[in-house]
C-alpha cells in the first residue's frame, strides 16, 4: 500500500523536504476570479446573492479582474532583463521592442533593441536594430524635452487650484444623482430576482440583465469613490506630479547612478509614460495621467496666456508645494512615482469643464473607464 501511495505521489519519501503532492499554482488565480468571494453563488450561469460573508466588495473585485486581464499581456522579464523592456516600442510600426545580443568575430557581445514586428515578420517594418546604450541616451534626451519650466509650473498650479474650487461645488450635485441611480439599480436587481423566482424571467435574460447592472453599479461605485476623495488629496496628487515634472530630467539621470537605479528608472518610465516610442534618431512618449494633464500642450498654452494677462496681478500663495528645493522635490517625486507605478486602486479624479470650455481631465479620471 505504501508503495502504491508513493507511486501516485500521495506521500513523502524519506529525505524529501517537500511533500510529493504537486502544488497547484492556479489556486490563487481561481480565488481572485470566483464570484463566490464577492458574495455571490452561480447556478446555471446566473449569479445569485449568497448568504455568506463576502471577502471583498464588488468594486475591488471588478478592479482585480481588470488587473489580471492587463497582466496577462505583459512581457516576461526572465530573458535579457532590462529596465526599458515593456516600456519601449518601435517608432516606425508601434510593435514592442525586444532585446537581442549580437557577437562579433572577436567575441564581443553587443546588446540591441529590435522591433518585434520585424523580427517575427508580422509587419513590414524596416527599422534597424538600435544599441541599448543609444536607446537609453534617446530616452534621457526626451526627458529633457518634456521637463516643465518652474515658472510655468506655478502658473499651471494656479489654474488647477481654480479648477478644483469650481469642481468642488459641482461634485455635490453629481454625487446625489449617482447615489439615486445606484439605489434604483439595486432595487431593479431585487425585483429581477423576485421575478425570476416567480418564473416570469428566464435564466438567459436574468444573466444578461445581471451582467449589465453589475457593470453599471461598478462604474457608479468607482465614480462615487473618486468624488469622496478630499480636495486636499487631489491637490496633493497634482502637486506631486508637478513637482516631478519640473525636475524629471535631472531626477531620471541621478537614478542611473543610485542604488537599485535600474529598478527606479523602470518605475519612473512606467509611472510617467504609457508607451515610449524609439527610432534610430529620437524617442518620444505617450504620457500617463496625471502627467498627461499637467503637461498637456493646451494647458501649457493656457497657463502662458494667463501668466501674460495677469502679469500685474498680485501673486497668489501656492498650495501645491512647488516652491520646494530640488532635493526635497526629488524625494517627494520619487516616492510618488513608486506609488503610481504599482497603480493603486483608489486614485482621485480631477474633472472640470474650465480652461475656456476645454476639458482639463476627461470624465474617466486618472484610470481607464470601467465597462459600460
Amino acid at each position: 500500500m505504501t508503495m502504491e501511495l508513493e507511486r501516485r505521489g500521495l506521500t513523502t519519501k524519506p529525505g524529501r523536504t517537500k511533500p510529493a503532492v504537486p502544488i497547484k499554482f492556479n489556486s490563487l488565480h481561481k480565488i481572485l476570479t470566483t464570484p463566490y468571494y464577492r458574495g455571490e453563488v452561480v447556478y446555471q450561469g446566473a449569479h445569485y446573492p449568497g448568504k455568506h460573508q463576502p471577502l471583498t466588495d464588488p468594486l475591488t473585485w471588478t478592479r482585480v479582474q481588470q488587473v489580471l486581464a492587463s497582466h496577462a499581456t505583459g512581457e516576461k522579464q526572465r530573458t535579457h532583463p532590462h529596465y526599458l523592456k515593456s516600456s519601449v516600442f518601435c517608432g516606425n510600426c508601434g510593435s514592442r521592442l525586444i532585446i537581442t545580443n549580437s557577437k562579433n568575430r572577436q567575441g564581443t557581445v553587443y546588446p540591441y533593441f529590435i522591433c518585434l514586428g520585424r523580427h517575427q515578420k508580422t509587419t513590414d517594418c524596416q527599422q534597424k536594430a538600435v544599441l541599448i546604450e543609444r536607446v537609453e541616451e534617446l530616452v534621457e534626451a526626451h526627458y529633457d524635452q518634456i521637463q516643465l519650466d518652474p515658472a510655468l509650473g506655478r502658473r499651471i498650479e494656479t489654474m488647477l487650484r481654480a479648477e478644483l474650487r469650481s469642481q468642488h461645488a459641482s461634485s455635490e450635485a453629481e454625487q446625489h444623482a449617482l447615489t439615486t441611480q445606484k439605489t434604483r439599480l439595486e432595487d431593479e436587481q431585487l425585483r429581477l430576482l423576485q421575478a425570476h423566482y416567480a418564473g416570469a424571467v428566464p435564466v438567459e435574460l436574468l444573466k444578461r440583465e445581471q451582467e449589465r447592472m453589475t457593470n453599471q453599479l461598478a462604474s457608479i461605485d468607482a465614480r462615487l469613490t473618486s468624488l469622496n476623495v478630499e480636495r486636499s488629496t487631489v491637490e496633493g496628487l497634482v502637486g506631486r506630479a508637478l513637482e516631478y515634472a519640473i525636475h524629471c530630467a535631472s531626477a531620471y539621470r541621478r537614478a542611473k547612478h543610485a542604488k537599485g537605479g535600474s529598478t527606479v528608472r523602470r518605475l519612473y518610465n512606467q509611472a510617467l509614460f504609457t508607451k515610449i516610442y524609439v527610432d534610430e534618431d529620437r524617442a518620444w512618449g505617450e504620457l500617463a495621467e496625471p502627467f498627461r494633464t499637467v503637461m498637456d500642450p493646451e494647458v501649457k498654452r493656457a497657463a502662458r496666456a494667463e501668466g501674460t494677462s495677469g502679469a500685474n496681478r498680485a501673486p497668489e500663495e501656492p498650495v501645491l508645494g512647488l516652491n520646494s528645493s530640488p532635493d526635497a522635490t526629488r524625494s517627494v517625486g520619487e516616492a510618488y512615482l513608486a506609488e503610481l507605478a504599482v497603480r493603486e486602486t483608489k486614485k482621485p479624479v480631477l474633472e472640470s469643464t474650465g480652461l475656456k470650455e476645454s476639458m482639463l481631465v476627461p470624465p474617466t479620471g486618472f484610470e481607464p473607464a470601467l465597462p459600460p
